[in-house]
């Protein structure tokens, strides 16, 4: 692979070989779910920028949904992936900001951003799509 960057305009599309969608399902106050595990495919709702981060040889870019370089936007993420012991890879994620409450706060996030020195910003990673010549 002659360059690390996608065109993560068409993450979605890329190697599907089936549709699938998606059901709102309603909390419980219980605790218990209304779904049962097998067969379903959880995914948290975090509330920040989608972000793929792109690593070559200790270099990263960090780019946003549409293909930007966000990576003075993100620069604590870019600094800690800096240090991954990887040669090259590629992760996809979302960027946030817990608020005092624990949960993503995208008020919070925007505040955040550009702040080289923000040990708030947080990457959610949920998948790696290269790793030293290998895709996911």
């Amino acid at each position: 692979m002659a360059s690390c960057r996608l065109d993560i305009r068409h993450w979605c599309a890329a190697d599907r070989t089936e549709e699938h969608t998606s059901e709102l399902v309603n909390a419980r106050n219980d605790g218990k779910s209304d779904l049962k595990s097998d067969g379903w495919v959880y995914e948290i709702k975090t509330d920040g920028y989608r972000t793929q981060v792109h690593i070559r040889h200790q270099r990263v870019t960090i780019y946003s949904r549409s293909g930007y370089d966000w990576t003075e936007q993100f620069a604590p993420i870019a600094k800690a992936a800096s240090r991954l012991k990887v040669r090259e890879a590629i992760i996809d994620g979302e960027a946030a900001v817990l608020g005092n409450t624990g949960l993503p706060d995208f008020q919070a996030l925007r505040r955040e951003l550009g702040n080289r020195e923000s040990s708030r910003l947080v990457l959610h990673a949920f998948d790696l799509l290269y790793l030293n010549g290998l895709t996911g």
